[in-house]
């Protein structure tokens, strides 16, 4: 048992030094990252001081990142936190467990959607939408802002969607609490419609998303479920692959006319596209009046 403990500590210590040259490589990087508000007052607080997180893992946001570009894009995204939002965001999103962007009460049952610092375990994106059911998470998103020049689109920055997460076994219950309160509407669709939201703020007309062969948790044999859940529906919502990035998907995405659906549906359907533009524009009015 002594011999396994040395050894582990070895481990750790080598694995530690390799980060820290890591980090060093990019040293100009790094110190701009280290003299940002954001960072040193907020960040480093929620991660735990774990500030390299992009360059000390296997992947950061996608699977085709260089650590030259990991260094980059962390850099990028923290810029626009440090500079787009004021105070009550960042205290909201990094310390005080996330800022409520839309929630609603019904039958006794709360939903809330808030948007958080992503869970630095599984760097699949540095922020996240997260739909909550009485407390409990339901589906959430996670994204990154990316510079809009990357996809031809310079002067915007844009949400580029890194992670769908959706319903567990763990989640089933909620799931059903979630049907009996919105009935023939789909967790998912909210979060899209807040994610919606979260670019209109930024005044952007689109939202980037990434391909499945791309995202980081994708292992051999998972291609064909990947490609369903990222390309699929991307498609599905008339985006467009345009880059390495992913599909570039717009805001304004045409619902079919509602003289079109049967008389049967089109009452769900009204309803349904009632509750997605009432989160939008509460998404939308929330972090607008978080700009700095």
């Amino acid at each position: 048992m002594k011999h396994a403990k040395t050894n582990y500590s070895t481990k750790s210590t080598l694995a530690a030094a390799w980060r820290s040259v890591r980090s060093l490589a990019y040293y100009g990087h790094h110190v701009k990252l280290l003299n940002m508000t954001v960072v040193w007052q907020y960040v480093r607080q929620a991660a735990q001081h774990d500030l390299f997180y992009h360059l000390n893992h296997r992947n950061y946001l996608a699977n085709f990142l260089s650590l030259a570009e990991r260094a980059e894009f962390a850099l990028s995204h923290m810029g626009v936190e440090n500079q787009a939002f004021n105070d009550h965001y960042k205290e909201n999103v990094y310390l005080k467990g996330g800022l409520v962007v839309w929630e609603q009460t019904v039958k006794d049952m709360s939903f809330q959607i808030q948007l958080r610092m992503a869970s630095r375990i599984a760097p699949e994106g540095d922020l996240e939408l997260v739909m909550f059911v009485d407390g409990e998470r339901l589906y959430n998103y996670k994204f990154s802002w990316l510079d809009g020049a990357k996809i031809g689109k310079p002067g915007t920055i844009v949400p580029w969607i890194t992670t769908c997460q959706g319903i567990s076994r763990e989640r089933v219950d909620r799931a059903s609490k979630f049907s009996d309160a919105f009935p023939n509407n789909w967790p998912k669709m909210f979060c899209l419609a807040a994610l919606k939201g979260v670019a209109a703020a930024m005044q952007s007309d689109v939202m980037v998303g990434i391909p499945g062969h791309a995202q980081i948790a994708l292992k051999d044999g998972d291609d064909e479920r990947f490609y369903s859940s990222y390309d699929t529906f991307w498609l599905s919502l008339n985006g467009v692959m345009t880059s390495r990035y992913g599909y570039i998907v717009p805001l304004d995405t045409p619902d079919k006319d509602l003289a079109e659906v049967t008389a049967k549906h089109r009452n769900r359907a009204r309803k349904r596209r009632q509750h997605w533009a009432e989160i939008e524009q509460s998404v939308t009015h929330a972090l607008s009046n978080c700009r700095a």
